[in-house]
């Protein structure tokens, strides 16, 4: 788990080649300007899945917080307090979630709330630090 910088810079080489093998393996010598637009294409592609690829790690980061703030002696239902206010500061983005880099903070609350649950079913211990 984690290692979030290393496994992104691997997908996104990974992406890349495979854009620019669907590029040349789609080259057409009777028709040299279509490979232009196959090219754009397959970068497009390249681009959405590793937007996907940051939106998971961004679900995972988030995951592995509700694991670790109450290591660290805090509250981990204050970080649905931080999606309240990335919401609120941001307001309802017009670029679909699919396209964006990170998780709509709607949506991250949810999942955190489900990870609180299912990380503490007896309730979140009392003590720790909001």
């Amino acid at each position: 788990m984690g290692r979030h910088s290393a496994a992104q810079v691997a997908k996104s080489n990974l992406t890349q080649g495979l854009a620019g093998a669907a590029t040349i393996a789609s080259y057409d010598p009777d028709s040299p300007g279509s490979s232009v637009a196959k090219a754009a294409i397959a970068a497009a592609i390249a681009k959405l899945i590793s937007m996907r690829f940051s939106r998971n790690d961004e679900l995972e980061a988030d995951k592995l917080a509700v694991d670790f703030t109450p290591q660290a002696g805090y509250d981990p239902r204050a970080m649905i307090e931080v999606m309240n206010i990335l919401q609120q500061q941001g307001g309802r983005s017009s670029t679909p979630e699919f396209m964006s880099t990170h998780p709509d903070p709607g949506n991250r609350i949810g999942e955190l709330e489900k990870e609180i649950a299912a990380e503490f079913p007896q309730g979140v211990p009392s003590g720790l630090k909001q």
